[in-house]
């Protein structure tokens, strides 16, 4: 077995404190060198080394292969079992595996060639990630500002905006991601005196804190519910009793009147009336309310003058402990409790995730020392998972594209891209989020060059592939042009947004049954059906399609491909006309990939 997780920032220390104890004199660096000698050159040296990996040449190795030599020796995986040398004991083992971990915190991570082939993630792209990572699915980036465009599309590294404001921007929004996906259940109880209460004009102050409402009205508190649930609410209360009826005590929760109870308690005896609220998260208006004000100057003493009297109230809540949001599940494996022993595992596995790949010991030790701070201070384990969860949604290793190399300089050699970034490259293309579990377990295994074909066909199959045609479709036909598309009042009186949406609609749908069923490309121009609702059918002047869902249905015979779509027609339009040469250069860039060159000078004088 491995470390586990929760030791892995002790380790460190360890192995840097044995490392710097074990200095050769003038400061050389000893290293593994026996035991490798005894245990691993020989599989592990010469022309042909065992999984191209020689350890005579430790000076060319980057920190990923630290890391995962650490993990193999660690578990015992290497040397492996059938090896036919002797097995290195308990003693070995510890001490060549906290060398390998200082050295792969210690080890700077390669430098690519040609430069660096980074981009932020676009807001479509992050919203999949969040859904994917945590099952937030409430648009948490809907409001950062449109993603730049290069040559069309808003992937492109050229496109690329990287600048202080937008990690603020993203900080902002995990700290929202993390709230939404992770459930720390802090119970509220609080009482709260009724001289704290807001009071009306008319109230008098009693001693042994009691506030006398003398007429109708109401004594506020603002309570701050954690979360949404039943919560017990009690007040401690007395009456100056008079006329036929006890007097009345109304409770109010945002101006909404949710119970009203009788109370026959007077001065030498109080009593404690209870109510049950359902309250929603967030500030809430709790006011109790003197409902039956009554005054008889004419009745004997004692039984003119009836008042209600408020000593405290008390919230608690809620009752039962709120479900799981699915992310927290998903995070946990399912687990409905979370503990700090088994924090470090949790965080392993997400940050492998959101940064699709491995996560180095050192990232693993500034993530697990972050969420463990919190346990010095009283909280939750839940509450430092989502303190981690807040830190690598906004970490560059999360936000960035860090698998687009650039092409390398003529005189850099050429390499394969690594596993673990062809994965990511073919996730984010198809589905435009993270690679799934069975593809990341093919690049850990090596196996995903080779199966390449069958997992590209997989992803393709899934229902978050429709993102290639949201992402890529739209934006190579120019779909997202339609939502600046203003057709004129007069010349087009029946269009609206719900046309501008099913214009879009329809092209898509297209589109992806045209991938979906592996369909040839060239009826994307000379396809003989489309999708139709009935604002579109109506549009279009055909009959027999209603409503807002759409059906799939035959052209007619002067009609195919998406070239005689709405959406591509109004695009290509002027607000009052149709426009021939708006149409044509459309199709040059769009379809031929010839855009025509600039106009000549004076061209539109």
């Amino acid at each position: 077995m491995s470390p586990r997780p929760l030791s892995w920032t002790l380790l460190a220390g360890l192995a840097a404190a044995s490392l710097a104890a074990r200095a050769a004199p003038g400061g050389a660096e000893p290293g593994p060198q026996p035991l490798f000698e005894r245990h691993c050159f020989a599989c592990h040296s010469g022309e042909e080394p065992d999984g191209a990996l020689d350890l005579t040449q430790v000076a060319s190795l980057d920190s990923a292969t630290w890391t995962t030599l650490w993990r193999r020796v660690s578990s015992g995986s290497m040397p492996p079992k059938d090896h036919e040398g002797t097995r290195p004991d308990a003693g070995e083992i510890a001490a060549l595996g906290s060398w390998l971990a200082a050295r792969a915190i210690s080890t700077p991570a390669p430098v690519q060639p040609g430069g660096p082939g980074l981009r932020p993630l676009t807001r479509a792209e992050y919203e999949r990630c969040v859904a994917d990572l945590v099952e937030v699915r409430s648009r948490p980036a809907r409001d950062w500002p449109r993603d730049e465009v290069a040559a069309g599309f808003d992937t492109s590294t050229a496109a690329a905006g990287i600048n202080p404001a937008f990690f603020r921007r993203a900080l902002e929004t995990a700290e929202r991601v993390a709230e939404e996906a992770v459930l720390v259940f802090t119970p509220l109880a609080k009482r709260i005196p009724a001289s704290e209460l807001e009071l009306p004009q008319r109230a008098e102050r009693l001693p042994r804190g009691y506030v006398l409402l003398v007429t109708n009205g109401r004594m506020l508190a603002r309570v701050d519910a954690p979360h949404a649930g039943r919560y017990a609410l009690e007040l401690r209360v007395f009456g100056d009793q008079a006329g036929p009826d006890p007097v009345q005590v109304g409770v109010y929760v945002d101006g909404q009147r949710r119970g009203t109870k009788s109370t026959k308690a007077r001065r030498n005896r109080p009593e404690t009336l209870k109510f049950t609220l359902a309250l929603e998260p967030g500030l809430r208006r709790i006011e109790v309310a003197f409902l039956n004000d009554y005054y008889r100057p004419e009745a004997p003493a004692g039984q003119r003058d009836r008042n209600l009297a408020l000593r405290w109230l008390e919230v608690r809540g809620p009752l039962e402990r709120p479900a799981l949001p699915r992310g927290h599940r998903l995070l946990t494996g399912g687990a409905e409790t979370l503990t700090w022993e088994g924090l470090p595992a949790v965080v392993e596995a997400l940050a492998s995730r959101a940064y699709r790949r491995p996560p180095t010991l050192a990232e693993l030790a500034r993530l697990n020392a972050l969420g463990a701070s919190l346990q010095s201070a009283g909280e939750p384990p839940e509450a430092g998972l989502r303190l981690v969860l807040t830190a690598v949604l906004a970490s560059p290793h999360f936000l960035l594209r860090s698998d687009l190399d650039p092409l390398p300089a003529p005189s850099a050699e050429q390499r394969p891209l690594p596993a673990q970034r062809l994965a990511s490259r073919l996730s984010f293309f198809l589905w435009g989020s993270l690679p799934d579990a069975p593809l990341r377990q093919a690049a850990r295994e090596g196996s995903l060059r080779a199966d390449l074909r069958r997992h590209a066909e997989r992803l393709l199959d899934d229902p978050r592939a429709s993102a290639l045609v949201e992402d890529f479709g739209a934006q190579w036909l120019q779909l997202r042009r339609l939502e600046e598309a203003s057709p004129d009042d007069l010349a087009y009186p029946s269009f609206d947004e719900g046309l501008r949406l099913a214009m879009r609609g329809e092209t898509e749908l297209v589109l992806e049954a045209l991938l979906r069923e592996d369909r040839p490309a060239h009826e994307v121009l000379d396809g003989r059906f489309t999708y139709l609702n009935g604002r579109l059918s109506e549009h279009y002047g055909w009959g027999g399609v209603e409503g807002e869902r759409f059906r799939r249905v035959a052209l007619p015979a002067d009609r195919s491909g998406i070239l005689t779509h709405a959406s591509v027609l109004t695009l290509t339009s002027e607000p009052e006309r149709a426009s021939l040469v708006k149409r044509g250069k459309w199709l040059l860039e769009v379809i031929l990939d010839d855009p025509p060159p600039a106009p000549p000078p004076g061209a539109d004088s």
